[in-house]
């Protein structure tokens, strides 16, 4: 396997890595939203049995019999059952809050890990061709360097002006090219 084909296959990876990362995120979110949205329907719940427990106290302190404790009983049973949901609620926000920001700040690596693996994988395009270009047209360049620096021309100027800047256009089709060459984008 090719250094340039190891490159890509890390970028891949790193890619679907992201991917799923966001994936997670977005389903945390969507966990997140739906208990919070259950939040006033619950608390009306324990209001509502917490007026219920009252009024079965009330009946109880009234008239002590059966009927009336087993009423008080299903009413405290219900309101403990009411509080203990708006409870476990919160708890499960407050879990989901973490998961998320965990989450958030492994997906902040992994776009840093996978800008890494795309430059790796630029680097590994760029060294192959470097090494398709032949060894003389190499020791050409050295030459006019060493004689453009004896006539008082910077190795910039030099090096300028055997690589001038390409237009925009044409660096985005030599781009789109090499993208369709090595696969990747």
């Amino acid at each position: 396997m090719s250094n340039v084909e190891e490159a890509r296959n890390k970028f891949f990876e790193a890619k679907k890595a992201v991917a799923s990362c966001q994936s997670s995120i977005a389903e945390l979110q969507r966990k997140c939203d739906t208990l919070q949205e259950s939040l006033p329907g619950l608390t009306r719940a324990v209001e509502d049995a917490e007026k219920a427990k009252v009024a079965a106290l009330d009946c109880f302190a009234l008239s002590s019999n059966k009927q009336t404790e087993s009423a008080l009983k299903a009413a405290r049973q219900a309101h403990e059952a009411a509080q203990k949901k708006l409870t476990e609620t919160h708890e499960l926000i407050e879990a989901v809050g973490r998961a998320l920001k965990r989450q958030e700040s492994e997906l902040v690596r992994l776009n840093n890990l996978c800008e890494l693996s795309n430059r790796e994988c630029w680097q590994a395009i760029a060294e192959e061709i470097k090494n398709n270009i032949p060894a003389h047209i190499f020791e050409a360049i050295k030459t006019l360097l060493v004689a453009g620096v004896q006539c008082c021309m910077t190795r910039q100027f030099i090096l300028d002006n055997l690589f001038p800047n390409i237009p925009s256009g044409e660096f985005q089709a030599i781009r789109g090219e090499l993208c369709e060459k090595y696969n990747i984008d």
